[in-house]
């Protein structure tokens, strides 16, 4: 994948800045870099909160937060969030 600049120029005197933060490694391109590298595997992982969550979570948060932080900082993960019912 490949990140091209087009119309940059209708920014004017911010065009170089806008093509600094682009190119930056943690910018647009590094975004499609690291998707490229995740793209051969993808998984979600859904679950059902239980009725007692807001008590128990603060027990477990940490141990789910390192977790998340290990995958991060092998770049195997590409998001972390919430589905919210439809």
């Amino acid at each position: 994948m490949q990140l091209v600049h087009r119309d940059l120029e209708r920014h004017a005197e911010a065009a170089v800045a806008a093509c600094g933060q682009l190119d930056d490694p943690k910018g647009w391109q590094g975004n499609l870099n690291h998707y490229q590298r995740a793209a051969g595997m993808k998984a979600v992982v859904l679950d059902e909160s239980a009725a007692d969550v807001m008590a128990k979570a603060p027990l477990h948060f940490p141990a789910h937060k390192q977790r998340v932080d290990t995958f991060a900082a092998q770049e195997d993960l590409l998001a972390v969030g919430l589905f919210g019912a439809a």
